[in-house]
């Protein structure tokens, strides 16, 4: 959604120079305990400035709520203009490249947030991952429907976290990873909760079985995604096979 928010506009790639730069300018406005790259832009904090491809665009969580956000971004000089989608805030940011564009995600922990809008692994993409826990909560709300005797759902958003959806509306998401992975009975200690940041480590914590795996692949089939770049769950899909077969 958010990946059009400035069609009307000639974007330039986001370097590992710009990430720097927009990173030192949020710390002035966020300071750093409260502000976190997300997304494939987690990349840039551990690059040199030579491994990692330049992104469409770079993703910030920031603790802060949505109104302190565009307080500071209004009339910015910075900032070209900004558009918001749901609880994400796209600003067109003015460089000396020309315009790029830059996520800023409201929350109130950015730990948390970023741990949800990871940037997956070099070979398998952070939305894979994300599909995997969808996929999980799928079957941990089958389970809870049978177990309680009424249809259950439990949903993650990316970003909000995990929540009971009610009456067709899910209210008091939980971001925590240790919320999260319990309820999909998962192991969750700081080590668990570090690797399940990539699709790797995530299916490691997984008991798969060959009908789980086939549910999975299903699954992810029904995904907008996957109908646009198959490729992408296809890796997936492989190392999976490729891990199952080993054990």
């Amino acid at each position: 959604m958010s990946g059009n928010a400035f069609k009307d506009y000639e974007i330039t790639l986001s370097s590992h120079s710009h990430f720097l730069n927009v990173r030192s300018v949020l710390r002035q406005w966020f300071f750093d305990p409260f502000l976190s790259a997300a997304g494939s832009t987690q990349f840039f904090e551990l690059d040199d400035g030579n491994t990692v491809k330049p992104k469409n665009d770079l993703d910030f969580v920031v603790q802060a709520s949505k109104e302190e956000v565009i307080k500071i971004i209004t009339d910015n000089p910075y900032i070209e203009t900004y558009r918001k989608f749901g609880n994400t805030i796209s600003t067109l940011w003015k460089t000396e490249d020309g315009f790029i564009h830059v996520d800023l995600m409201p929350s109130v922990n950015v730990n948390d947030e970023s741990w949800i809008m990871t940037g997956g692994s070099q070979d398998i993409k952070g939305v894979v991952r994300n599909v995997l826990l969808c996929y999980l909560a799928r079957l941990f709300s089958e389970s809870e429907t049978e177990r309680l005797g009424e249809e259950t759902k439990w949903t993650i958003a990316f970003p909000g976290g995990m929540g009971l959806k009610q009456n067709g509306i899910c209210l008091n998401r939980n971001t925590s990873p240790r919320f999260i992975l319990d309820k999909l009975g998962l192991p969750n200690n700081d080590k668990q909760i570090e690797t399940s940041r990539t699709f790797e480590g995530l299916s490691a914590l997984v008991e798969w079985d060959t009908a789980k795996l086939e549910r999975f692949e299903d699954y992810a089939k029904e995904q907008w995604l996957y109908k646009k770049s198959p490729d992408v769950f296809e890796k997936a899909f492989d190392y999976l096979r490729a891990t199952q077969n080993q054990v």
